[in-house]
C-alpha cells in the first residue's frame, strides 16, 4: 500500500500518471498563473487598456481544437479555448503557451492593430482617402509571430518552460490547419522561430 501511494507520488510529480501517461494537467493553476503573469505584463506596458484577463474554456467536444482572443462588451480581455484543445495538451507547458499566447495578443494590441489595418483596406477599396496607419501593418504572420514570442516570455515568467511545450508544434494538426489560412504561419517557421526560448 505504501509503496503504491509512494511510485503515484512520483510519478505526479514526474509529470506522468503510473501507467506512463501524463498526469491530468490542473487547468485552474495553470491558467491561474499564465493570467497573473500576462496581467503584469499588460500592466508594464502602460497602454491604458484592461488588463483583468478571464479564460472561457468552451466545453463542447464538437468544436474543433482552437483559441483566441476577445474582449467582453466592458473591454474587459477573455482568453477563449475550446475542450478539444485542451485535451491536445500533454503538460502543463503546453497548455500554458497557449494561454499566454492568446494573451500576447492583447498586450501587444493586435486586435486593435488588425481592425485599423481592415479599416484602411475596406478605405482603400471604397476609393477613399484614410491616411497612413499610425499602427504600421498588420500582418497576420508577424502578429502570429510577435504573440508566440511574448507568450513565451509570459509562460516562462509564470514558470513554464517552452521547451517542453514545444512539442505541441510537432504533435497537433490544429497549428497546420491554422497554417493553411492566411493568418498563421507556417508550424515549421513558428517552431524555428521559437526554438531559442
Amino acid at each position: 500500500m505504501k509503496i503504491a501511494r509512494i511510485v503515484a507520488v512520483l510519478a505526479t510529480l514526474s509529470g506522468c500518471a503510473d501507467d506512463g501517461r501524463p498526469a491530468a494537467i490542473n487547468f485552474a493553476a495553470v491558467s491561474s498563473a499564465v493570467l497573473q503573469s500576462a496581467r503584469q505584463f499588460c500592466l508594464s506596458s502602460a497602454s491604458g487598456k484592461s488588463c483583468d484577463f478571464k479564460v472561457m474554456r468552451l466545453a463542447d467536444p464538437n468544436l474543433p481544437a482552437n483559441a483566441w482572443q476577445t474582449n467582453d462588451a466592458s473591454g474587459r480581455p477573455v482568453l477563449v479555448i475550446t475542450e478539444r484543445l485542451v485535451q491536445s495538451t500533454v503538460n502543463a507547458d503546453e497548455l500554458a503557451f497557449v494561454l499566454a499566447h492568446e494573451a500576447a495578443h492583447h498586450v501587444a494590441g493586435h486586435r486593435n492593430r488588425a481592425l485599423i489595418e481592415s479599416k484602411l483596406r475596406l478605405a482603400g477599396i471604397l476609393g477613399l482617402a484614410a491616411g497612413p496607419s499610425a499602427a504600421g501593418s498588420a500582418n497576420p504572420h508577424a502578429l502570429e509571430f510577435e504573440a508566440d514570442a511574448l507568450g513565451a516570455r509570459i509562460m516562462a515568467a509564470a514558470g513554464y518552460d517552452m521547451r517542453l511545450a514545444a512539442g505541441l508544434f510537432g504533435r497537433t494538426t490544429f497549428w497546420d490547419a491554422q497554417a493553411a489560412t492566411s493568418s498563421h504561419p507556417s508550424t515549421a517557421a513558428r517552431r524555428a522561430r521559437l526554438h531559442g526560448f
